[in-house]
């Protein structure tokens, strides 16, 4: 890869793809949206042994950056749903449809409420 490659980006302005830029940095940040001196310090140090470089090492920590990121993604997703839901929508179907669908006891049924659980 350091043949095929060196020529190319030796120049003063090589072009280098965002995908590739985006791989690095996911390795260097942990899935976070910052990379601190120490996070990339211990990474390099992960997938370069000497002048050599470990493709599967890195291939590794970029599959985790991501993974890290999509889980975090996922968790906002899953907090926002359940909180726009318990304020929302539950009090919205327990006073116009008279249905509790199982988030407490915000609103009213007019006496017992149908339930779903």
């Amino acid at each position: 890869m350091e043949k095929a490659e060196k020529s190319r980006i030796s120049k003063k302005n090589a072009e280098i793809g965002d995908a590739a830029l985006d791989a690095a940095f996911d390795t260097w940040a942990w899935g976070a949206s910052i990379a601190t001196p120490d996070k990339v310090e211990a990474t390099l140090a992960q997938y370069r042994n000497g002048n050599s470089f470990d493709l599967n090492e890195f291939s590794g920590a970029a599959t985790r950056g991501r993974a890290v990121t999509g889980l975090g993604a996922l968790t906002f997703i899953v907090i926002q749903a359940t909180a726009y839901g318990s304020l929302f929508i539950a009090p919205f179907f327990r006073v116009v449809l008279d249905l509790d669908i199982g988030f407490g006891q915000l609103g009213s049924c007019d006496g017992v409420c149908n339930s779903l659980f």
